[in-house]
């Protein structure tokens, strides 16, 4: 009995249709093929959710301690000039004193625009490329690190540890997103960005320790006869009018307050960037003179003077 129990399974089996041996033998060969393409939607939903820096808001309630260098200015701020000559020096950013102690670090680049950060068709409208590394090892940092925590096209990923002496990270100067690229989306002549650095300890990411770069735009080129002369850049160009004493005069004087802008300008510069080492140099000897009682008059008194050069440096960026 048993014997024509499995004779009848048997025939059974031999007498399936054709399709269902299709599906069959589909299924069992494309489950590598499922499992990729449920990774691959794994991916676009954790790309898809939302952080606290991705706030508007956010980003400009955040320190702007993170310095932009060899970044030019036009007349509505720093500026990188992508198709300009690069001369030894690209733009950078460098990081701050109180990051170096962090395990890593994620630079994350937005557009300087408020939006709806669930809507899907806005985020992809408004998400920019991230800059290219100039060194191979910052490259394959940032790989080794976003393949067990992947990020989106915007960010990247680096070490404290990687970075020089002076702290500061280079990227190529022609691979930015154009602000003229985000004109419709954003309706705004020339778009800005910002730098968004995040550290992180054991790989979860500190948002409230964040902070950012002042916002800065990208063109293709410095158009020197345009905009220039409202910074004091422009070069004076060969009238063909008849001069006169009078003109001859006024070129001269435009001359030099020309260049007394230009000076100004570096002074400000310079002067906002020690006022920036300062403030670091100083909370960082009062969160060390805090730990111990002995020190409770140095820690008063380092307060006061922290507090001082804060309020010098609002008081100068008010004007």
């Amino acid at each position: 009995m048993l014997s024509t129990l499995s004779d009848k399974n048997s025939n059974m089996s031999l007498k399936l249709p054709k399709s269902v041996q299709n599906v069959v033998e589909y299924d069992s060969g494309s489950e590598s093929e499922c499992d990729d393409m449920l990774l691959g939607l794994l991916e676009n939903v954790s790309c898809q959710t939302t952080t606290p820096i991705d706030s508007h808001k956010f980003r400009n309630e955040l320190s702007d301690k993170l310095q932009l260098r060899d970044f030019q200015l036009n007349s509505n701020g720093h500026c990188n000039f992508r198709d300009g000559t690069v001369l030894g020096k690209p733009p950078g950013i460098i990081i701050p004193s109180d990051l170096i102690h962090f395990d890593t670090i994620l630079l994350s680049i937005y557009l300087n625009i408020e939006y709806d950060t669930n809507d899907r068709v806005m985020r992809s409208s408004c998400q920019v490329s991230a800059p290219v590394f100039c060194l191979d090892s910052y490259k394959a940092i940032h790989s080794e690190i976003n393949h067990n925590k992947s990020v989106g096209k915007h960010q990247l990923w680096i070490k404290p540890n990687n970075l020089p002496r002076d702290m500061t990270v280079h990227f190529k100067k022609r691979c930015w997103d154009l602000s003229r690229d985000f004109r419709k989306v954003s309706k705004r002549q020339w778009p800005s960005f910002t730098i968004v650095a995040t550290p992180a300890i054991d790989g979860v990411l500190q948002y409230k320790k964040s902070i950012r770069t002042p916002n800065f735009e990208v063109r293709s080129k410095e158009q020197a006869n345009k905009t220039s002369a409202s910074r004091g850049l422009s070069t004076l160009t060969k009238s063909k009018k008849r001069r006169t004493p009078q003109t001859e005069a006024a070129l001269l004087e435009l001359q030099k307050i020309q260049s007394n802008i230009i000076q100004i300008r570096r002074q400000i510069e310079e002067k906002t960037q020690l006022n920036k080492e300062y403030e670091t140099r100083c909370a960082f000897m009062i969160s060390i003179s805090s730990t111990d009682d002995r020190f409770k008059y140095i820690n008063r008194n380092l307060k006061t003077t922290l507090s001082k050069i804060r309020q010098l440096s609002e008081k100068r960026n008010s004007y």
